[in-house]
């Protein structure tokens, strides 16, 4: 079992263990096994039932090993052992984010991110994205800029919100639907940012409200 902890709360979670194996039997008559490491971080082995038994466990985590073992220990159905609670503090980035990750906001506003690995969360996470791809996009022409206007020199990846929006128009200025204002028609390129900042309107006759969509989005 694992569990990982940040500055936030802690998680839950399946680390990614390799090397692992679980020596069982008794006396002379026991076996090296490499069991099942399940999703939510137990290492599960299939035995034969036993009175009692010797147990030792081995990993590798972050190039690091751990072992335990255990004597007298009944060998029957819907048993589980905590050999070893391995408890680490991680340092999940945005420089270490993959596709996958969970996107969550602070209560000042700032974000964060959860590991995809984790598979229990505290009811009070305020997830408000996945993320689907990991840094900028070739196709990407915007020029990205910071809470306080600065311009920022790259991005780390996209994230889509899980909250929908709703149904809205694309356009609507002075009743026209079919309002240009040069955004990128293309169907590939990664020019949303891009788009929408054409769409604010900075220095012309139009802002980001005459495009109900992309406003709703913001």
């Amino acid at each position: 079992k694992a569990t990982i902890t940040s500055e936030q709360t802690t998680y839950q979670c399946g680390l990614p263990f390799t090397n692992a194996s679980i020596t069982a039997g008794t006396g002379t008559d026991t076996k090296e096994c490499s069991p099942y490491v399940a999703s939510d971080g137990t290492a599960r082995l299939i035995v034969n039932p036993q009175t009692s038994a010797s147990l030792t466990s081995h990993f590798t985590y972050d190039k690091k090993s751990y072992s335990s073992s255990a004597t007298g220990v009944p060998l029957a159905a819907n048993y589980c052992y905590a050999f070893q609670e391995l408890t680490t503090k991680f340092n999940h980035n945005f420089t270490a984010m993959q596709p996958g990750d969970f996107y969550c906001k602070k209560d000042d506003g700032n974000g964060y991110l959860v590991p995809n690995y984790v598979v229990s969360f505290p009811n009070d996470m305020k997830c408000i994205g996945l993320v689907f791809k990991k840094d900028k996009d070739k196709s990407d022409a915007g020029t990205y800029m910071d809470v306080s206007g600065t311009s920022m020199s790259t991005i780390k990846g996209y994230v889509m919100a899980l909250q929908d929006a709703g149904a809205f128009a694309w356009a609507n200025k002075d009743g026209a639907y079919d309002f240009r204002v040069g955004t990128s028609t293309s169907e590939t390129d990664w020019n949303g940012y891009s788009n929408c900042q054409t769409m604010k309107g900075t220095g012309h006759d139009w802002n980001i409200t005459h495009f109900p969509a992309a406003n709703a989005c913001i």
